[in-house]
């Protein structure tokens, strides 16, 4: 990995090393010691599929020893979303006239579920350092433009009815796509007229609701169409503005997890909320 790359994204920790007795005192084997490792610095968050990489610095102040290698236990976790090492040092005699650098490691880990994780680091002779993270899906934004709704409006002329598109073949009033307006055309009285009866019978509030069901469906039309090589679990926000039945305009953002991939590509809605232009 390349460390300056490191360097600029911030995976750069800052280190400390204080060494313990000499557990072998065989001048003519290596010297082992214990470090303690009293710093670090870890990113707020990573995505599901990445990895978590940091590069351990070492120096090596006592001229008489060179760092070998860092060794580290996984201990048992207290909860899912735990993970606790145990770091430990090996320097060996340094057996050459060169003056000891710094030596790094670098340390990887891949978190598989998303939630806010513990990293444990006990160091042998030191306080317990704590680093938290939060590890969550990657997440994909996307805007409807005018062809997001005409794609729309060529599904429903293709597989409902022609009934349904407008006059001028760039709005459709099953799911309410216009992509002259760029927007979702809402109202209940466009829906009457096209032939859908079932919107006779119904009050103002059960229409409503009908038609901002049917908006779900629209809106994986467009993912489908925008993210044919979605990734499993990544989730989609789709933003949108509707023009609704009592003739004001509002946006809305909805959110979508990616659920199957491939020639089986399908979205589950998750939630969709209005919000303002300013937000």
């Amino acid at each position: 990995m390349n460390l300056r790359l490191l360097a600029l994204l911030g995976l750069i920790p800052l280190l400390f090393i204080s060494c313990s007795d000499i557990l072998n005192n065989d001048d003519t084997e290596p010297k082992y010691k214990k470090a303690t490792i009293n710093n670090a610095r870890y990113p707020d968050s990573i995505n599901i599929g990445d990895s978590i990489a940091i590069t351990f610095y070492f120096p090596i102040e006592d001229s008489a020893y060179q760092f070998h290698e860092v060794q580290w236990e996984k201990l048992e976790a207290k909860w899912p979303y735990e993970e606790r090492f145990q770091f430990e040092i090996e320097l060996i005699r340094n057996i050459s006239d060169e003056k000891p650098s710094q030596d790094s490691v670098v340390w990887q880990y891949y978190p598989t579920v998303p939630g806010t994780y513990e990293l444990l680091m006990l160091n042998p002779e030191n306080d317990t350092l704590r680093e938290d993270f939060n590890a969550s899906y990657q997440t994909f934004e996307l805007e409807m433009e005018a062809e997001d709704y005409q794609t729309i409006v060529d599904y429903v002329a293709n597989n409902y009815s022609e009934q349904y598109i407008d006059e001028y073949g760039t709005g459709e009033y099953y799911f309410g796509a216009n992509s002259y307006y760029v927007n979702f055309d809402l109202r209940i009285s466009p829906r009457i007229e096209s032939g859908q009866t079932e919107f006779e019978s119904m009050g103002e509030g059960e229409a409503i609701e009908v038609i901002h069901d049917r908006l779900k469906t629209a809106l994986k039309i467009v993912l489908r169409k925008q993210f044919p090589d979605a990734e499993k679990n990544a989730r989609y926000i789709i933003k949108f503005e509707t023009y609704n039945n009592d003739y004001s305009r509002s946006n809305y953002r909805a959110e979508y997890e990616c659920t199957s991939v491939g020639d089986n590509l399908e979205f589950e809605f998750i939630s969709m909320e209005e919000y303002s232009e300013k937000h």
